[in-house]
């Protein structure tokens, strides 16, 4: 028989850019997109939509109570009062709120983070 050729087995090699540690992050962010989307969605429904939810619907209850309460009490000579209380109300809620977006969007970022370096084989403890 005749042999034609390398009869070795053939090496696999990998360009150093794309195999190298540095890049893994990299490649692993785009690869992971599609499979963090509804992750992504319902960490940005909960971090923003439903703060600003929550305090629009505050705004809409305190403004009904502080109106129900001047108009039932006949309070009309204290109004500017009520109207600096209900503003400092709804300014204190609207922090509470962004710090609440703050937290949320910290949180959700590092575990996308986490869920990026552990495709690439990372462990918690390798950081």
């Amino acid at each position: 028989m005749q042999r034609f050729g390398n009869t070795e087995p053939a090496e696999i090699r990998f360009s150093p850019s794309i195999s190298s540690r540095n890049d893994g992050l990299f490649y692993s962010f785009f690869l992971l997109l599609p499979e963090t989307f509804f992750f992504s969605l319902s960490s940005f429904l909960t971090s923003v939509l439903l703060p600003f939810y929550c305090f629009f619907l505050h705004f809409l209850i305190v403004f009904l109570i502080h109106s129900s309460l001047s108009s039932f009490l006949d309070l009309n000579h204290k109004s500017n009062l009520q109207i600096d209380l209900f503003f400092f109300d709804c300014s204190s809620l609207l922090l509470v709120h962004l710090f609440f977006f703050i937290f949320f969007f910290l949180s959700s970022s590092s575990q996308f983070l986490h869920l990026a370096y552990r495709s690439k084989g990372y462990e918690p403890q390798d950081l």
